[in-house]
């Protein structure tokens, strides 16, 4: 049977109250209890603003890559994503992070691109404010130039010689030297290929925003959606983006995004997420929400009983524990 997966999006309200998000074991014991509970994946934002400051709302005062670096050591199979505002970062930087990451967390990371303008942009000392064709222009080009750079390395580059000591076959590789509108990249990259090919990338989709670059770019999409006739169109424009760049969107996995509050009922939450996957809507759903404890206890074994949710997940790498099949995701051998 076909099996629902289960993503959570690491929130200010995740944590119990008085809980600090700056330490790790404070973080490291909600990525544990998602992992026993059988979540797939933990998500880590990159939310913060200085208005959040200002305004002493909560927010989680760590980096997302720092804490995935962290959580890798501290779980066993949950996989890691980290945010990745396209806007505010540099290709080869990211590249080289999620590459190493992928190898420290032994294949469990992910990436959640963010294409749209960053609100927090001029902290980063980006005070262009580009128009929006422009920012998906660039958004495209970045994700391009991050990909090519991990498959700048062929996965048989790593040699031992005798004596146990390794070493790099060069003339495997594959080099780049992209000229682009926006970036200026040389390669190949100073870190192997990730143990997944290609980190799982993540894309959420905003209600009326084009699925055009998740089409393209996107393993896993998370759409903004609340009724089960917007996630019904949202699946017939997704494939005909998909059909027009190409795509094979029968590779995307569809996970909404399912916000989950004191005031929601188990019951109604329960048939939703039944109903959708049952009628081949959606391949799981990415939690969000207070109530995360109330969703292990009260859903979770509801969902284990039909069968739903595996007891154990043996997979070790997040792509295989998303049904890609055995090979790395988008991975191509030079």
């Amino acid at each position: 049977m076909k099996q629902l997966h289960l993503v959570h999006i690491l929130g200010p309200d995740s944590l119990e109250a008085g809980a600090d998000a700056s330490r790790l074991r404070v973080l490291a014991g909600i990525a544990r209890h998602l992992e026993r509970a059988g979540f797939a994946a933990l998500i880590l934002p990159n939310e913060n603003g200085p208005e959040a400051v200002r305004a002493g709302r909560p927010f989680l005062p760590c980096e997302p890559f720092t804490v995935c670096g962290a959580l890798a050591a501290s779980t066993r199979s949950i996989g890691l994503v980290a945010a990745v505002p396209a806007s505010t970062s540099e290709p080869y930087n990211v590249a080289r992070r999620l590459a190493s990451l992928d190898h420290i967390s032994r294949g469990r990371m992910g990436w959640n691109l963010t294409q749209a303008v960053d609100r927090f942009s001029e902290q980063y000392g980006d005070h262009s404010h580009p128009p929006r064709p422009e920012t998906l222009e660039r958004a495209c080009e970045f994700t391009e130039v991050v990909e090519a750079l991990w498959d700048s390395w062929s996965s048989e580059a790593i040699i031992v010689r005798p004596g146990g000591a390794s070493g790099v076959d060069g003339k495997s590789n594959r080099p780049i030297s992209h000229e682009g509108t926006f970036y200026k990249v040389k390669g190949p990259l100073d870190v192997p290929r990730p143990p997944q090919g290609h980190p799982v990338c993540f894309q959420e989709v905003k209600p009326g925003e084009n699925p055009a670059f998740a089409a393209r770019f996107a393993d896993v999409v998370m759409p903004d959606i609340r009724s089960r006739e917007e996630m019904e169109a949202f699946r017939l424009a997704f494939q005909a983006e998909a059909d027009a760049n190409g795509c094979p969107a029968k590779r995307v996995r569809f996970m909404p995004q399912l916000s989950v509050s004191a005031d929601d009922g188990i019951g109604a939450v329960l048939r939703k997420i039944t109903d959708w996957f049952q009628a081949g809507l959606v391949d799981g759903f990415c939690v969000r929400g207070p109530c995360i404890h109330l969703f292990t206890e009260e859903i979770i074994p509801q969902l284990r009983a039909q069968g739903l949710l595996d007891e154990q997940e043996v997979h070790p790498f997040l792509c295989d524990r998303l049904g890609f099949g055995k090979s790395p995701v988008r991975a191509v051998s030079p």
